[in-house]
């Protein structure tokens, strides 16, 4: 009689608000001690009962899905790339040297460029147009001639279909491409007008995180579906997050 009056009274407590607001706190601490044993910082109480109800969770690409930091694969030059005598391409390696050590290393990408093309300087920059999303390309004037890295279809326009297909072949691999390309306007930071003439591709890549895929298939096993959203190019972020196991 007494084990059962105890477990019906506890019962009853937990369906009134006093009890239901002592048991839900309770389970909201438990949950979150829990949480913490597999080292997830919890920064509001009430995102325990809101992970609860997630059917669909959204993840970038880049510091989510692989890690933030990119490194250069290799870079290819545009033309005659299968013939291209070492000469011309230890010339083009130079050049973009020159480039990119003169722009500012203000992100991750900058940051792989200037590790992996370590030429000394033998061109100071007349003028510098750091990267921007707008637009997304960086800018150099040297001796005169002004050079441009960045997207390939924002850098060639409508020039893009002609290597269209070399390029998708890198992307879909995994590679992030960028066009190294001399500019025949005036480099002003705004939307390039002008034709570019492609030098060089340049291959980057991230690895894919640490445990990345255990999460993704313990969200998949709940029913939970994983939607990536980047700003890279579609193909180069499907690729990747099949590597992932999305």
């Amino acid at each position: 009689m007494k084990d059962s009056v105890t477990g019906m009274v506890a019962a009853i407590l937990g369906m009134i608000p006093e009890g239901l607001y002592l048991l839900a706190s309770v389970a909201m601490v438990v949950s979150v001690m829990r949480l913490g044993k597999q080292k997830v910082l919890i920064h509001d109480m009430k995102c325990i009962e809101t992970l609860a109800r997630v059917n669909v969770l959204c993840v970038d690409k880049t510091g989510t899905i692989t890690v933030p930091e990119m490194e250069v694969a290799q870079f290819i030059l545009a033309k005659d790339q299968n013939l291209a005598a070492e000469e011309e391409k230890n010339k083009v390696a130079k050049t973009i040297s020159d480039c990119v050590r003169a722009l500012p290393c203000d992100n991750a990408t900058m940051e792989a460029l200037q590790q992996y093309f370590t030429e000394p300087m033998e061109n100071s920059a007349e003028k510098i147009v750091p990267f921007s999303s707008a637009t997304k390309y960086s800018g150099v004037v040297l001796a005169g001639k002004a050079y441009v890295v960045g997207a390939p279809e924002f850098v060639l326009r409508q020039d893009y279909a002609a290597v269209q297909g070399t390029i998708e072949v890198f992307l879909e691999k995994g590679y992030r491409v960028l066009v190294f390309a001399e500019y025949e306007g005036n480099l002003d930071g705004k939307e390039l007008t002008e034709n570019a003439t492609p030098i060089a591709f340049i291959l980057l890549n991230n690895a894919i995180r640490e445990g990345a895929m255990d999460t993704f298939r313990y969200f998949s096993k709940r029913g939970v579906e994983v939607k990536v959203i980047s700003g890279d190019n579609p193909v180069t972020v499907s690729e990747i997050a099949k590597k992932a196991g999305i």
